[in-house]
């Protein structure tokens, strides 16, 4: 039935609709409600089962918890007897077998033919994905909102999730789960990208990193959402992290994916005793009751293991990431290029068609084609749109002829790609060799991965240098086109220069006192103003510098200062620039840079904060020998943003402000990471300090200001960084051409004022809590958390500000109403949803007005779920941090203030939306 239908038989919609004068709710319901001093909603008893004291279990520890020490053995053959028992069959011949007591696989000790049934799992003891959603209803619905909210992209791993979650569960009830004996059967140790430490992922090439870096933070995002409490696992359970990483590489690794009748995976004990094959020799099924059967799909011979296939056989980069493990049969690895993701995405090739043969070298042709298009793109437009043409229309003909005509360039780009890649390797693998096997026990899996990625692109090296030879000799002449050959020459040297120095730590070692970064250190920032003045800084009389608790500095007038005023002048030699740094450090940075961009391609636009970052630590290095020592020895030790917190405060945070904390946190450990390689000359005490980087970063991402003319880039100003924020600030800051800063005021300031700046949008102080750790107390409004409609706003062309909620009112901003009510419309009425997307596209008011008049009941219910959703969650969160210590975590207040603000503002909005109807 759809919406319309719907709509028509209710009369008491009808009556409300037909007493609808305005075209937003907020126009004609001008209600206004002041702030609530204590307001608390419990509904229904689920709900207040959530919001009861942390530390109740749930479900309750069974008995004899099965052990997760490493080295625990697996009891593989009471497994075996128990399936037997549950009806598991398989025929004579097929047993399971370990050469260490650690791997086992399913191997057979007699010829099998083609097409046998070799396994049979009834459905009663397989694991369901969907069977889960069922047991588990509204509790783990719930969980998965939050996870959707928190990541969208995890939307499409759900299945995966309520597999963690099963296991989990039947975990905690010991021997009393129907599958204990195959749990106690199951590895305790994993190889994976989730099982690595962030000194793993520093011996991983990029694009192994970036799927190892993936599926941790996808492992991050699981429990986070399991954490909140929705579903009935015991606190004990869901807090003890070796518990909650090994369900996760349970689900992770023993999965079935099948897509009929729905998507779902499916875990089938003794059919997850398969290893992987690029050649298998069975094949997993499950028929329409959801029993698993095993059929061989070639013959197979005595002693032979039986095998399927796990992913793709062209690339094993992804299996190493999601298992662990390394093909011993691959036959090509993916060429490495993720810095073209953007040209592959335009030709519309896929990473299994860019490869290198792992036994000669060979390069696939479609590798050639995506260097090529990059380099048409940077130097000649039109002819980048005639090979892309030609790529999309299979037009050989014209491909080739471009192939030969720019063969020398595009031949010295993927030159440059190989080396640059065999330099990396080389490093990585000596810097995974230095470790600790008892520590790192992964190290030997990923100096295998990093070994058949050198030895395949050193035979693509010499191919490539053969290749060159050849060219000489038969054509010689190189220059081709005048701007693309004098590009081409400058890029005629490998990255690393012809003696391959891949790096050199150790050239900015202390040479003086460090700054002590002790969190309570006293900030010595009337010592930074003195240097400040003897280098030049000038500032207006009357201004100075205050603190109330010795802390938090600020700026503030002992005198009535008009508009138009310049207070503050600090000379360019004092001021950190972001452009000056790249050419201070030159190659080095940038080869740190194209890792960094190589990692995460979203980073390159945060490079400049990347760059204020390493001269941050290379000044902190030199000690009191650094010209800006004073400087640093006048900053704070202790911040309260994303990047600061622990796992344990994203967890008390609602789904938007945890989803920009998160990412403060990933782009920080990104940096980290391409730090960590060693291109940059800093000494490794330095780069290796957890506490020195994260303050580095910290320091670098809360005092920059940022400019765009004549180039973009960011600058830190000493003295001029002591400003603080407000939605209304009262003073400007000015670059001039030669860098120099100027401090003016835009508006009149009388005595005792705090002088203040705009470090953002003053209508959504969450981000500005999630960059910086305050909370703005002046701010007026607050985004209505709808992060679940991001699509939605996307299409609309609408923006995070324009969906506000008033803090002193509740009042909705117009264009809320409409993304609630666009996505009503999708779900329903694809014809009217299209309607109404015109009508806002296009400013029709009329047509929208009769939209949400005719919907408007439907709009007001869903805004109220959001709104009543909103509101438990908060409740529970801040409930959850009144169980932490502050001593542990310093960071609480500023979560409880940040969640008490959404809380009164929230329940503004709850109260007019009852009045509504």
């Amino acid at each position: 039935m759809k919406l319309k239908d719907m709509f028509l038989r209710s009369y008491a919609i009808l009556s409300w609709a037909s007493t609808a004068t305005a075209f937003y709710p907020p126009s004609f319901c001008k209600v206004h409600i002041s702030r609530p001093q204590n307001c608390h909603r419990v509904g229904s008893a689920d709900q207040v089962r959530r919001l009861s004291p942390l530390g109740v279990s749930y479900g309750g520890m069974g008995s004899t918890a099965i052990s997760l020490d490493e080295w625990t053995e697996r009891d593989v053959y009471s497994m075996e007897e128990w399936a037997q028992t549950y009806g598991v069959q398989k025929i004579d011949g097929i047993e399971l077998y370990t050469a260490d007591g650690e791997d086992w696989q399913l191997i057979t000790n007699s010829y099998v033919q083609a097409g046998s049934s070799v396994l049979y799992v009834p459905s009663n003891l397989v694991l369901s994905s969907e069977i889960v959603s069922r047991e588990f209803g509204q509790d783990l619905e719930l969980s998965e909102n939050a996870l959707v909210q928190m990541d969208k992209g995890q939307k499409k791993r759900l299945p995966l999730f309520r597999l963690m979650v099963k296991i989990l569960a039947e975990y905690e009830k010991g021997q009393d789960s129907q599958w204990y004996l195959w749990l106690n059967s199951l590895p305790r140790r994993f190889y994976n990208g989730v099982s690595m430490t962030d000194a793993c992922f520093e011996c991983l090439p990029p694009y192994a990193a970036i799927l190892s870096m993936n599926e941790r933070n996808t492992y991050s995002r699981f429990v986070n959402a399991i954490r909140k409490g929705w579903v009935p696992i015991g606190q004990d359970i869901i807090h003890d992290d070796q518990v909650v990483k090994w369900a996760y590489n349970v689900a992770l690794t023993r999965f079935t994916e099948v897509w009929n009748p729905v998507r779902q995976k499916l875990i089938a004990p003794m059919a997850d005793m398969l290893n992987h094959s690029s050649e298998p020799n069975v094949e997993v099924t499950f028929d329409d009751l959801g029993n698993c059967v095993v059929n061989a799909i070639a013959d197979i011979q005595p002693g032979s293991p039986l095998t399927i296939s796990l992913g793709d056989p062209t690339n094993p980069t992804p299996l190493f990431a999601q298992y662990g493990f390394l093909s011993d049969d691959c036959k090509t690895i993916f060429c490495k290029a993720i810095h073209l993701e953007e040209q592959i995405i335009d030709l519309g090739y896929d990473f299994k068609d860019l490869l290198f043969q792992t036994e000669t070298g060979e390069i696939a042709p479609k590798v050639w084609d995506i260097f090529l298009y990059k380099l048409l793109q940077d130097n000649d437009f039109e002819a980048a749109n005639q090979f892309y043409v030609a790529c999309k229309t299979d037009d050989e003909d014209t491909k080739q002829q471009y192939h030969d005509y720019y063969f020398a360039y595009t031949l010295q780009e993927l030159k440059n790609h190989v080396y640059s890649i065999l330099g990396e390797v080389d490093q990585l693998t000596m810097k995974a060799q230095s470790y600790d096997l008892e520590t790192h026990p992964r190290v030997p899996v990923i100096v295998a991965h990093n070994n058949l990625v050198r030895d395949t692109f050193a035979m693509t090296q010499q191919l490539l240098d053969s290749m060159a030879i050849a060219f000489v000799s038969t054509r010689g002449d190189t220059s081709k086109s005048g701007t693309l050959a004098k590009r081409i020459s400058s890029l005629a040297v490998s990255y690393y220069g012809a003696d391959t120095s891949y790096g050199n730590y150790g050239s900015g070692v202390s040479n003086g006192n460090l700054i002590s970064l002790e969190e309570w250190s006293d900030r010595d920032v009337y010592g930074m103003e003195e240097w400040a003045v003897e280098y030049g800084v000038q500032k207006m009389d009357g201004i100075e510098l205050f603190t109330a608790d010795g802390s938090d500095w600020q700026f503030i007038s002992n005198t009535y200062i008009p508009s138009g005023n310049c207070i503050l002048y600090v000379p360019s030699d004092l001021v950190l620039s972001s452009i000056k740094v790249s050419q201070e450090f030159g190659d080095s940075l940038e080869m740190a840079e194209n890792a960094l961009v190589m990692l995460d391609r979203g980073t390159a636009k945060r490079l400049p904060l990347f760059r204020l970052m390493i001269k941050i630590l290379a000044e902190y290095e030199k000690g009191d020998s650094s010209p800006w020592f004073p400087w640093l020895n006048s900053l704070p030790r202790q911040f309260y943003n994303g990047v600061s917190m622990t796992d344990a405060c994203f967890e008390c945070l609602p789904p938007y402000a945890a989803l920009l904390s998160i990412n403060e946190r990933n782009t920080y450990s990104r940096f980290v990471n391409a730090i960590r390689r060693g291109f940059v000359p800093l000494d490794p005490s330095t780069i290796n300090d957890d506490r020195v980087v994260k303050w580095a970063y910290n320091v670098a991402l809360t005092r920059f200001h940022e400019i765009w003319e004549p180039k973009r880039q960011k600058l830190i100003a000493p003295m001029a960084d002591m400003f603080n924020h407000s939605s209304e600030p009262n003073v400007e800051i000015t670059v001039d051409q030669e860098g120099n800063f100027r401090v003016n005021t835009i508006a009149d300031v009388p005595p005792g004022e705090p002088l203040t700046i705009s470090l953002g949008d003053p209508t959504n102080p969450t981000p500005l809590f999630a960059q910086y750790g305050f909370l703005a107390d002046d701010c007026k409004t607050i985004f209505c958390k709808a992060i679940h409609l991001e699509e939605q706003i996307k299409d609309l062309g609408y923006d995070f500000k324009d969906l506000l909620f008033q803090t002193e009112t509740g009042e909705i901003a117009p264009k809320v109403w409409d993304i609630f009510l666009y996505k009503i419309l999708q779900d329903n009425d694809l014809d009217a949803a299209n309607e109404f997307f015109v009508a806002c596209k296009t400013n029709d008011e009329v047509t929208k007005q009769q939209y949400h008049d005719y919907y408007f009941q439907y709009t007001l219910q869903d805004l109220k779920d959001h709104v009543y959703s909103i509101l438990e969650e908060v409740d529970y969160l801040t409930l959850k941090t009144q169980s932490y210590d502050l001593e542990t975590h310093p960071r609480v207040p500023v979560i409880v203030a940040h969640n008490n603000l959404v809380r009164d503002t929230f329940t503004m909005t709850q109260q007019l939306l009852e009045a509504m109807g």
